[in-house]
């Protein structure tokens, strides 16, 4: 796995992750992110952590199963460690902490610890929010569901973060590793979700309560790629075993959708006005 990563990241160079858009406040909030990792991702955790962290200004650190603080953000004043034997235990759901924590309203990147997110990431979602308005929630991974709908994993179309689209899409769920929101307009306490492990869903379902849609962003093939993927201890390699749970989540989700009809996508809707981005205006 590690000789992997080095044949990934060797592209770019010895300074390969050092951002073009330091983190910094954006207007009067700050940029915050979430992520949530285990001791099973230490190969993928430096590539992602450092990948991520110059975009932004707090990083709350959620260590499942870790005695310390992984070397590579150990001495990193903008990373908050959250120790799962000192606090709730909440699985991926973690990676929302920030919010209970964050008093004053930021803009909130949710990011997994097996992507790559490239210098230019939090600028381009910001770029996209603020043309929605900052009233939605904007990704890189989405996924549209069906109608009929009988089951999540055959009855939907997927938009793969590592691939390229065209056009901007509304959809029925975003990726939590692949998504930005304002907190301003969007804030939630996962700590009531009664399914921890089904993040990208229970969000899906708050947004729809708020009334915001979901919109999964236009952009390159590669401009987010993954570090690795369907491992065997990871929430979609549980899913493909038994779906029934996230089938249920899901249909919970088109009845909110069904009385929301202006947030309800049909499958390929694509948002007219938004043009093909180049390799030149999403630059690594």
């Amino acid at each position: 796995m590690l000789s992997r990563l080095s044949r990934l990241v060797r592209p770019f160079g010895a300074g390969w992750y050092r951002a073009s858009y330091f983190g910094r406040r954006i207007g009067d909030k700050r940029i915050v992110a979430g992520l949530a990792t285990m001791p099973s991702r230490a190969a993928s955790f430096p590539v992602a952590f450092r990948s991520i962290i110059h975009q932004v200004d707090r990083l709350y650190l959620y260590l499942d199963g870790h005695q310390e603080v992984p070397e590579v953000a150990r001495s990193d004043a903008r990373v908050i460690p959250i120790f799962r034997h000192d606090g709730p235990k909440l699985g991926t759901a973690a990676k929302f902490l920030g919010l209970i924590r964050e008093a004053e309203p930021c803009l909130f990147v949710g990011i997994d610890d097996d992507i790559y997110y490239p210098p230019s990431y939090v600028a381009h979602l910001h770029s996209r929010l603020k043309a929605h308005g900052y009233r939605a929630v904007v990704g890189v991974h989405g996924r549209s569901f069906n109608r009929p709908f009988a089951s999540y994993l055959r009855d939907c179309s997927t938009f793969h973060f590592a691939g390229s689209m065209r056009y901007e899409r509304a959809v029925d769920i975003l990726g939590t590793g692949t998504m930005m929101f304002d907190t301003a307009v969007f804030r939630f306490d996962m700590r009531k979700w009664q399914q921890l492990n089904m993040s990208d869903l229970n969000v899906a379902i708050e947004a729809t309560k708020s009334g915001l849609p979901m919109i999964c962003i236009a952009r390159r093939k590669n401009f987010l790629f993954p570090l690795g993927e369907n491992q065997s201890d990871s929430a979609f390699r549980a899913l493909q075993n038994d779906d029934s749970r996230y089938t249920s989540q899901a249909l919970e989700l088109l009845a909110l959708r069904a009385a929301e009809n202006n947030l309800a996508p049909q499958p390929e809707q694509r948002i007219a006005d938004n043009r093909l981005l180049t390799n030149q205006n999403l630059e690594h």
